[in-house]
């Protein structure tokens, strides 16, 4: 019965790996389970991380970059119709503006032509002001995505880095 219980468990039990044509005492070295819990870790997964690491670093810059595209686009919209409000009430403006220069022309002494002249020199000014703030707010705000350089910057000095630490790394293993 003994026999029986010893032979299990040899049969169980796996048998170390070892070189083919090598004394069967020599065992190949085994990779370290724990290698991974004590910090260390093999150069193809450094480079597998480092590689998953990249590609999300980039999706993550596009997605930043079209946010940025439309804002900027939705502000180009926003400071066009002010440009395009201040332009019309300017136009009316201006046309109250010829009126009354034709009716003060044409009635020298009356007094009716001052209030269009007063009402067009005032819608002028409105729409003057208003077209006024339009290219003010966009040249203000600028079309440069600057979120998205200034991340590209962070990332850049990120990856270089990144390669510094792997080549101490690298060194460090071949002393």
């Amino acid at each position: 019965m003994e026999d029986k219980v010893a032979m299990a468990t040899t049969e169980t039990t796996p048998r170390p790996a070892t070189r083919p044509g090598a004394d069967p005492g020599h065992q190949l070295p085994r990779p370290d389970p724990d290698a991974e819990a004590h910090g260390r870790v093999g150069l193809g997964r450094l480079l597998r991380d480092l590689a998953e690491d990249i590609r999300t670093l980039v999706q993550q810059e596009i997605a930043l970059a079209r946010m940025e595209a439309t804002e900027s686009a939705r502000r180009v919209a926003v400071d066009g119709a002010w440009i395009g409000v201040g332009a019309l009430v300017a136009v009316v403006g201006g046309l109250c503006l010829v009126l009354a220069a034709a009716l003060g022309l044409g009635a020298l002494l009356g007094s009716y032509w001052l209030g269009t002249l007063i009402t067009g020199t005032v819608l002028f000014l409105l729409g003057a002001i208003l077209a006024w703030r339009g290219v003010r707010d966009l040249k203000r705000g600028g079309l440069v995505p600057t979120g998205t350089v200034e991340s590209l910057r962070e990332d850049r000095d990120w990856a270089q880095r990144e390669v510094e630490d792997f080549r101490e790394g690298l060194t460090e293993e071949h002393r």
